[in-house]
């Protein structure tokens, strides 16, 4: 770019000078006004700390598991809900001043108005101490420490609340626990009583003293069988000896003189048949003796032999009479023992079914009563826990200071709005000279001869104005300058005769909002 044109462009730039004088202090004029215009503000603030509970852990602890800056953010958002801003406006008409706003707008406002801040502590890392602080800005002293005050209440009193009924909806939790624990382990006792009542003679408990019974009952059903076998036996020889002989176990016969001088003969006889012949008289002669005693001691044996039958008979009876009593017996015993050896089998193979149902309902009464334990002792826990929130022993938060009326308002936003109107002056006066600039296509100099006509003049003659169009644009700077002084006067007397501006301006835009809503409803 070379000289002339920097010249050239100087030279637009002043004859265009006014235009971005009077928009500059048109601009800059109408910012400042609207903040010098605007009311104060005061802002009340109450702090708040979070203490950590007041009872060791080690002894008692709360039932409430949510930290303390976890409640206040809990509690924030229920603060700032819209049904709240509007309730807490409305009790301390905040907005009296501005009927007919609408309560989109109200709750907008009221929560830019609302701030929460954490206070910067030095305390350790792990620690649980926090502060707070709550503030409300209002353009009266009075309504701000009011609200400010309604927020901290309504920020301790909802932080009690929460903390007791969670303790108390943590207790009545573990106390519908154990009621259903209590009312499990009952039936399940039933069955239990049920279950070993039925199968009493068929328990795992039993099963080493059934075996051992049911061996015992064996080896005495052996030892029944080896005495049955005896006394068959003995019975079978004392008929035996009473079939092949003449006398039983017990009886013994005696010889009558007869009977002995029998003997005598026969004796007699046989040592003399080697000496004389069988023909000798005295031979024929013993032998006559011996024939003659013969018949005598047979008719005497055949006497006594029914006498002694007769003995015979009644002890062998006896005999007898007690063998087949114990006989008896002994099979009446035999048949009790089979029985109980099939009781014993039936209950012995029964046991290992009734084991798995006894176990699986023994271990469902374990697992419960280890449930109901546990539930016993948090139930407890949830006991102590409520009481301490009661109490306000656990962790809480408590006010360090409660809001009070400010005696000056918060430092205002007024310089930065007259710098940036300032600023925005400035940008639209030259920006508007350049959209001018751009819209003019004037030939004003020999090079746009060349770059619109293509033609190269030989001479160039300034234009020299007309005393007329020197008065029109005085008149035209006149008339810019008078609108920019005008405008902010305006201003000035509308603020100090009726109402801020910010606040006619907002009127205007609210009653226009207002009347579109009532034509669209």
């Amino acid at each position: 770019m070379s000289s002339s044109d920097l010249r050239f462009y100087w030279s637009l730039m002043w004859r265009r000078v006014h235009y971005v004088m009077g928009i500059t202090l048109l601009v800059s004029i109408v910012g400042i006004v609207f903040a010098w215009s605007l009311p104060p503000v005061y802002r009340a603030t109450s702090r708040l700390i979070i203490e950590t509970a007041q009872m060791p852990e080690q002894l008692a602890r709360s039932t409430v598991s949510v930290s303390g800056i976890e409640q206040m953010q809990i509690i924030e958002q229920k603060i700032m809900t819209n049904e709240n801003l509007l309730n807490l406006a409305r009790k301390f008409n905040v907005y009296e001043s501005k009927n007919g706003h609408l309560e989109s707008d109200i709750v907008e406002d009221m929560a830019a108005r609302v701030i929460f801040a954490q206070i910067r502590l030095e305390v350790p890392p792990n620690s649980a101490l926090a502060g707070f602080s709550i503030s409300f800005e209002a353009e009266e002293p009075g309504v701000a420490a009011d609200v400010a005050q309604a927020i901290t209440t309504q920020i301790l009193d909802e932080n009690t609340k929460r903390r007791v009924d969670s303790a108390d909806d943590t207790l009545r939790f573990f106390e519908g626990s154990v009621k259903n624990l209590d009312g499990e382990l009952n039936l399940l006792e039933g069955e239990l009583l049920t279950f070993k009542k039925a199968n009493k003679d068929a328990l795992p408990d039993s099963l080493a003293y059934r075996r051992n019974e049911q061996a015992r009952q064996q080896e005495r059903l052996a030892q029944l069988e080896r005495e049955e076998a005896s006394l068959r036996d003995r019975r079978s020889g004392l008929v035996r000896i009473y079939d092949g002989t003449e006398a039983v176990v017990g009886i013994n016969q005696s010889l009558t003189p007869e009977g002995e001088m029998l003997q005598q003969l026969r004796r007699t006889l046989a040592e003399k048949q080697g000496i004389y012949a069988d023909e000798n008289p005295n031979m024929s002669a013993l032998r006559s003796q011996i024939e003659h005693l013969e018949e005598t001691v047979a008719s005497q044996r055949a006497g006594r032999k029914n006498a002694v039958g007769n003995k015979r008979y009644s002890e062998l009876d006896i005999q007898l009479a007690e063998i087949d009593a114990r006989l008896t017996s002994i099979k009446q015993e035999r048949s009790d023992i089979a029985a109980v050896l099939k009781d014993l089998k039936q209950t012995i193979l029964a046991t290992p079914e009734n084991e798995i149902v006894l176990t699986s309902l023994e271990r469902r009464h374990k697992n419960i009563q280890t449930q109901y334990d546990s539930a016993i002792a948090r139930l407890a826990e949830a006991t102590t826990g409520k009481q301490i929130e009661q109490r306000f022993k656990g962790e809480r938060i408590s006010i360090i200071e409660m809001a009070t009326p400010p005696d000056k308002p918060v430092p205002s936003k007024r310089l930065k709005i007259a710098a940036g109107a300032v600023a925005v002056g400035i940008i639209l006066g030259f920006g508007f000279v350049l959209l001018l600039e751009l819209l003019n296509r004037t030939i004003r100099r020999p090079t746009d001869l060349v770059n619109y006509l293509e033609i190269r003049p030989f001479a160039t003659i300034q234009y020299i104005a007309s005393r007329s169009e020197v008065i029109a644009r005085r008149l035209a700077v006149g008339t810019i300058l008078f609108a920019a002084l005008m405008v902010p006067l305006s201003a000035f007397v509308i603020y100090y005769q009726f109402e801020p501006i910010g606040s006619f301006v907002e009127g205007i835009f609210s009653r226009m909002a207002q009347a579109s809503h009532e034509q669209n409803g």
